[in-house]
This record gives C-alpha cells, sequence and structure tokens, in this order.
C-alpha cells in the first residue's frame, strides 16, 4: 500500500512538471508579399509586428493583427538567414550564411546593415551555415548552424565559446533552422525544417524539454515566441510566396 501512495506522489509530480510545458494547439497561415524566403523572425519590443529577413537580403516588417500586412523596409543583398532583437539596445542582430553576424543599429533607423564578426570554424559550412539566431542575455547571442547541427554563445565583440554539438542534447535533430530563446521562461526554442518539429530546451540548451510536430507545413525556417498573443509564429519559405505560420499555445 505504501509504494503504491509514492507511486501516485511521484506519477502527480511528473504529471504537473510536465503540465507547465506549452501545449500546441491549431494552426492558421498567410502567404506574404514582398518577402522572398522568408528565413528570419524577430517579435518587436511592443509585440505590434515581427521583424523578418529573407535568404536574397530582404528586410520587412510584418504586422501581428490579422492581415500580417508585410511593408518592405530595404534589401541587404546577403544571404540573411535570421534576426533577432536585442532587448538591452533595441538594435537587431543578424546572422548571414555562411558565417557572419551583423548589426542593424536602431539609432540609425534600421537602414544599415553592418558586420559585427564571423565565426571562423562555420566559414567552411558554406550554405549549411549560420542559419539561426537569438539574444540570450548579458551582451550575449546564441548562433546556430544547419552543418552539425552546432551552437555558439557569443558576446558582441565576436568573443565564441566551443562550439555545442546539440545531437548530444536532441539525438534527432538535423540542423538549426532557427532559434529562439523565451527570456520570460529562460527557454530556447529550437525548429528543424527537415524533421518539421520545434524543440524545446532548457535556456542554458543542456537539456531538452519537449518537441512539437508542426504539420503540413512546407520549409519551417523561422521561429519567434510571442506571449502578448499566446501564439509561436514560424516562418515558411518553401514556395515563390513566403508564408508565416501562427501556431496557438496554451501555457505559453
Amino acid at each position: 500500500m505504501q509504494y503504491t501512495y509514492i507511486a501516485l506522489i511521484l506519477a502527480l509530480i511528473a504529471f504537473t512538471y510536465e503540465a507547465s510545458y506549452p501545449v500546441i494547439g491549431k494552426s492558421t497561415y498567410k502567404k506574404l508579399k514582398n518577402v522572398k524566403e522568408l528565413s528570419g523572425l524577430a517579435l518587436s519590443e511592443d509585440a505590434s509586428f515581427l521583424w523578418g529577413v529573407g535568404d536574397e537580403g530582404d528586410f520587412v516588417k510584418i504586422s501581428t493583427d490579422g492581415d500580417n500586412k508585410v511593408t518592405k523596409i530595404t534589401n541587404f543583398d546577403d544571404d540573411t538567414e535570421g534576426i533577432t532583437i536585442n532587448r538591452d539596445t533595441g538594435d537587431l542582430i543578424v546572422s548571414l550564411e555562411p558565417n557572419k553576424v551583423g548589426i542593424i543599429k536602431k539609432s540609425g533607423g534600421f537602414k544599415k546593415l553592418q558586420i559585427l564578426f564571423k565565426i571562423q570554424e562555420a566559414a567552411k559550412f558554406g550554405n549549411a551555415g549560420l542559419e539561426g539566431i537569438t539574444y540570450y542575455k548579458d551582451g550575449y547571442v546564441y548562433v546556430g548552424s544547419q552543418s552539425g547541427p552546432y551552437l555558439w554563445k557569443c558576446d558582441l565583440k565576436g568573443k565564441c565559446g566551443t562550439k555545442q554539438k546539440l545531437k548530444n542534447v536532441v539525438k534527432e535533430l538535423t540542423e538549426v533552422a532557427g532559434l529562439c530563446y523565451d527570456h520570460e521562461r529562460d527557454r530556447l526554442w529550437i525548429i528543424d525544417s527537415n524533421k518539421r518539429r520545434l524543440y524545446l530546451l532548457s535556456g542554458d540548451a543542456k537539456k531538452l524539454l519537449t518537441k512539437y510536430e508542426l504539420g503540413k507545413i512546407g520549409n519551417p525556417e523561422s521561429v519567434s515566441v510571442d506571449h502578448k498573443h499566446g501564439v509561436v509564429w514560424v516562418g515558411d519559405d518553401s514556395s515563390s510566396a513566403s508564408k508565416l505560420y501562427k501556431f496557438k499555445f496554451s501555457n505559453l
């Protein structure tokens, strides 16, 4: 009887722990104009729009209301793959293949892309280079590659720690297509476009918490967590017209 009671308590603890993770719900999508091969997303500071970049250099704003209107800002004529917002300064940090990290400064009106540093180890990766980037905290960013897949934690002067092989955390992971660090929950979201899955890791990227199937989606290349609207935004660049998916989540 005592063992049965202990087993029930342990089961309840396990259920409560698992239930603390977000639960995926229904999704909708919109086809987007004015952006080719949407590959990076970052939520604005007030959550009224998303910053977006495309493989061919498009730099845009996408409203988070029902119409998801796209406003094209400029084209950087480079292979822009990921984008994130520095929560401390408001600047935008961008990953570019194969191995560059750049900045779009708020003080400059978000008009110019300047290269901050390069990750030399990724130079040989070519079109499987730096795909995902997300601001972590205290002046550090996480940068992820398709090849490996690997993860670096770098400061904004380009000092990076030893690359982390993510297969040691998620054995089935084939690539980093996009990254999003959720500072409210201290969790790291990784999207794998080959598996069409989202993976939720601890904020230090050391432990897999859970994973989510994205269903019938073409080539999911970017992810952004939006607590205000209770959704996770996913960019799909599988066709000539990029698509923006909105996945409803409970307990986000």
